[in-house]
């Protein structure tokens, strides 16, 4: 046989064992699953308190609701923990005092203090904040905090963020303010020319004020820092359950819940996925454990072993330099032999040793969650028969590893196996090649590494050992927990990509995808040969044997199938991935279908997606069978169809092949669904801030209505006490200024002139006392259809304006009817006009304009040449007991409003600097 069939047969072979054996444990989810104590705590509801004021992170919502990324956060730690929460937001001082009066059971949100460590339990740190320098942009502009040296610099008292300026900048007028939303505006107001605080909580309160643009940031990260939670000292069992509880949320977890929070990926604090939460147990055992021995067996290629240069390499070595740059624990490697590795550890001559020899933990040795597993198979020679499993081996010569984890179960489970002892895998496998042994038993990496290196050509995998896979594990001294506790987070935080990039480096196979059937056919011809010599020697054993082949061909056919579908499943799963756009994703799919089916070179695919047709090159409608189709669903309904069809008659697998279409299919609908999803949350995030604005402004309409009502309300009440009680005395003076005229006749001129005055007073007074009246007595308007041009006219005309204001009337030529109480709106009408006339001292250009408007409506307009309404005023117009003038006591434009919006209008006020004030009434358009 050619050595480069024999290769291309070990390697087809090995790479049978490679796909289903080689398996990462280290992110599967259900690893870290385990049932926590219940709490022993005297309530059956946790109460956790909260700031709420650092949004998005804690805050209260429209609702008045606990919201943010912790929230979320201690819901997820409460599903876990199956512990009942409650929430408790308030003002940050307010949470420290409900921790220590036992209001609340955890503080949530807290930073690490040796006063606060007086009398509280800190459990590991679970985020991080940082903090930066932010100042009003059109006053001036700081590049670092250096530049505030001297200048007033506000910050959130009683956090640590004071405590660390004083401490690194105390050449800083530092000014504490009690929340983020008091800096703000004190920094608009020019009490402090910047502000220390952190930029995710800012930049959201900026967009809430309406402030994003005024404000600027200086670029640096000042100390950023770490978030824990807390609970009263003596509460250890409550702190164990809540690390216990952190510890279960995985980085993926928090990383999704915060980008729901934060959209954008740069300000987010899980979006790296080196993080490994550290207890402040962990955290101190780091402080006084830089260094971390490990005895490291050499002779276990590719998993462990030395180099050229004496240097460790290996998956084992590229796994620690892994957890070293995730950690900051530096492992010093040192060469040590199996069987001594319990031993080293038991004596605290090491620290650590990766576990070959599955051990158990005791009171020397603990052990880490697996990092991986590995497959052990049986290895004999190219000419020997296969082997089902180690019963197959009875009788025979089998070298084995002495104390690796299967050494002593081979030798209790089957004494009938002659066992030869070594002590590495090299020198098994040699002594298999050379044939002083029959068979060798090991772990599936390890003996394709060294098939490969040494060149063993006449050697074969030749079946499973029929034993579970070994969990791969780290053993520790047990009087390291904290070292264990490290490794196990540093393990689980290694990525699938990151093991599958230790894996390809150390085991760099590689696979032919085209077979050399010339060499095939010969082979299976000669083995034809062979097999018939012996079926003439004995029919009973040719029989078996051939049956046995035939299973063996079969299984070999399908499992060539069964990768073919792999790799194509894989290929559009790394194709989906890359986030190609649909109609790319859905071309690159076609042509991955096309290589996955039995048959190739007649195989014709087809997507119909949302309309669209992405067919293959030799596409065509003629002459189809064994037509294969499976649905695209998108939010549960079919938005397209994926088929494959052959064009010639093929028997095929049915029943794999429809599996490996529905496979895809399903694939797609994932990632569109995903897709989908993926844009209505972007759109609602852009809109989340116009309908919180839109919202705020409704609750402050409706705010400022409110106290309107209630001002109105007050001033009934009053004016309906008061207006007997004046009236009263208002009549008797005037019939008494009435008897003096009378008396007086046409007496003393300077007598008249006074009692005239009271009299006109009088008036004035009565005149208000029907003002107030007015603004709670307003009856609903007896509505009736009116000419609006002719009330105009009428009005003016009625209306005492002097003659040194010029009147120009603007009218329309056709009448503009509308459903008014004339009485009501010429009164609303008189007021403004008075107002206007009053406004230019009596001189000026008085200008009325009637005209329709859009959306069926009607428009009058009344301006003047005046000085006009200065802005701060205009909002404030139409309050009751507002004026500017020197007279009056401001209700006429408050009874006008009412007037026009019972009539179901609306009234607005404008002003410019040189073109006076104008008011503007609109009214529902009646038809005719």
């Amino acid at each position: 046989m050619k050595p480069k069939l024999q290769f291309a047969l070990i390697l087809f072979i090995f790479l049978s064992f490679v796909i289903p054996g080689f398996c990462y444990e280290g992110n599967d989810p259900e690893s870290k699953i385990f049932q926590y104590p219940s709490s022993q705590n005297t309530r059956d509801t946790l109460i956790i308190t909260l700031r709420d004021d650092l949004p998005p992170l804690s805050f209260l919502n429209i609702k008045g609701e606990p919201a943010g990324f912790f929230v979320d956060m201690w819901r997820l730690w409460a599903d876990k923990t199956g512990q009942k929460i409650e929430f408790r937001a308030t003002e940050w001082k307010n949470t420290l005092e409900s921790l220590q009066n036992r209001a609340a059971d955890i503080h949530g949100t807290l930073t690490y203090s040796e006063e606060r460590a007086r009398w509280m339990g800190f459990s590991q740190h679970f985020y991080e904040l940082s903090l930066c320098v932010f100042f009003v942009k059109n006053r001036e502009e700081f590049h670092n905090i250096t530049d505030l040296k001297g200048l007033k610099t506000g910050i959130t008292g009683g956090t640590i963020i004071e405590r660390k300026m004083q401490q690194h900048y105390p050449e800083i007028d530092i000014v504490t303010f009690t929340a983020i939303e008091d800096l703000v505006h004190a920094a608009m107001d020019g009490k402090i020319r910047a502000f220390v605080s952190t930029s995710a909580s800012v930049l959201v309160i900026l967009r809430r004020l309406g402030l994003a643009g005024e404000f600027g940031s200086t670029d640096e990260t000042l100390f950023p820092i770490k978030i824990h939670a807390g609970v009263l000292r003596e509460n250890k069992e409550l702190l164990q359950l809540t690390d216990k509880g952190l510890d279960a949320i995985s980085h993926e977890e928090l990383a999704e819940i915060e980008s729901r929070w934060i959209p954008d990926p740069a300000k987010r604090y899980y979006r790296r996925s080196q993080i490994i939460r550290l207890t402040k147990t962990e955290e101190t055992w780091m402080k006084y454990n830089k260094v971390v021995r490990v005895s490291i067996p050499v002779v276990f290629p590719p998993m462990m072993h030395l180099g050229e240069e004496n240097d460790f390499q290996g998956m084992i070595p590229d796994y620690l330099n892994l957890i070293s740059l995730r950690t900051g624990i530096r492992f010093d490697l040192v060469p040590a032999s199996l069987s001594d590795l319990p031993g080293r550890v038991r004596t605290r001559q090491t620290d650590m040793f990766p576990d070959f020899i599955n051990l158990q933990s005791d009171n020397h040795i603990s052990l880490t969650d697996p990092c991986f597993s590995v497959a052990w198979i049986i290895v004999n020679r190219t000419r020997d028969p296969f082997v089902r499993n180690v019963k197959d081996l009875a009788g025979m010569k089998v070298s084995l590893v002495n104390n690796i984890p299967l050494y002593e179960r081979v030798i209790k489970d089957y004494p009938e196996i002659r066992v030869h002892t070594i002590d590495n895998p090299s020198d098994g496998l040699r002594s298999v090649a050379s044939g002083k042994t029959d068979a060798f038993i090991g772990a599936l990496p390890v003996v394709g590494y060294l098939i490969r290196k040494h060149h063993l050509a006449n050697l074969k995998i030749a079946g499973s050992a029929g034993y579970d896979d070994f969990l791969f594990r780290f053993a520790v001294r047990s009087d390291y927990p904290e070292l264990t506790g490290i490794l196990n987070k540093a393990i689980y935080s290694v990525s699938e990509h990151e093991h599958d990039a230790i894996f390809k480096r150390n085991m760099p196979v590689r696979f032919e995808h085209a077979a050399d059937w010339q060499e095939i056919i010969k082979w299976t011809f000669g083995l034809s040969g062979i097999f018939i010599f012996i079926a003439g020697i004995s029919l009973f054993w040719n029989r078996r044997l051939s049956k046995e082949v035939n299973e063996r061909k079969r299984a070999e056919e399908a499992f060539r199938e069964r990768v073919k579908e792999l790799t194509c499943l894989y290929a559009v799963s790394h194709d989906i991935q890359e986030d190609w756009p649909v109609d790319e994703l859905c071309r690159r799919a076609v042509g991955h279908l096309i290589s996955g089916m039995q048959f190739p070179e007649i195989t014709m695919s087809l997507i119909e997606l949302n309309g669209k047709q992405f067919k293959s090159g030799n596409c065509t409608e003629d002459g189809l069978s064994h037509t294969l189709h499976a649905e695209i669903r998108v939010q549960g309904e079919v938005h397209g169809q994926l088929r494959v069809c052959y064009t010639e008659e093929r028997p095929f697998l049915i029943p794999d092949e429809q599996n490996l279409i529905n496979g895809i299919a399903e694939a797609l609908s994932t990632w569109l669904n995903r897709k989908l999803a993926e844009e209505k949350l972007k759109e609602y995030s852009e809109h989340l801030e116009d309908m919180v604005r839109e919202r705020t402004q409704e609750l402050k309409k409706a705010q400022e209505e409110l106290l309107l009502k209630e001002r109105l309300a007050v001033l009934g009440h009053f004016a309906g006490s008061i207006s007997h009680e004046i009236r009263n005395p208002l009549a008797a003076i005037d019939s008494s200024v009435y008897f003096l005229k009378m008396k007086l006749g046409q007496g003393n001129e300077k007598t008249r002139q006074h009692l005239e005055r009271i009299t006109a007073n009088i008036h004035k007074s009565v005149a208000i006392i029907e003002s107030l009246l007015n603004l709670t007595r307003m009856e609903k308007p007896n509505t009736e259809k009116t000419d609006l041009s002719d009330l105009v006219s009428e009005t003016l005309r009625s209306a005492k304006i002097p003659e040194t204001v010029e009147v120009i009337l603007n009218l329309p030529d056709k009448n503009i009817f509308v459903d008014i109480d004339a009485e009501q709106v010429r009164m609303a009408l008189k007021n403004i006009i008075k107002n206007a006339v009053q406004a230019m001292n009596e001189a000026g250009k008085l200008t009325v304009t009637a005209q329709s408007a859009e959306f069926g409506q009607v428009e009058l307009s009344v301006s003047d040449t005046g000085p006009g309404i200065p802005s701060e005023h205009l909002g404030k117009v139409f309050e009751p007991l507002f004026s500017t003038k020197t007279h009056g006591i401001g209700f006429g434009l408050s009874i006008t409003k009412m007037i026009i919006e019972n009539h179901d209008g609306g009234i607005r006020a404008e002003s410019g600097p040189e073109s006076g004030a104008a008011f503007i009434l609109t009214f529902p358009k009646k038809g005719g």
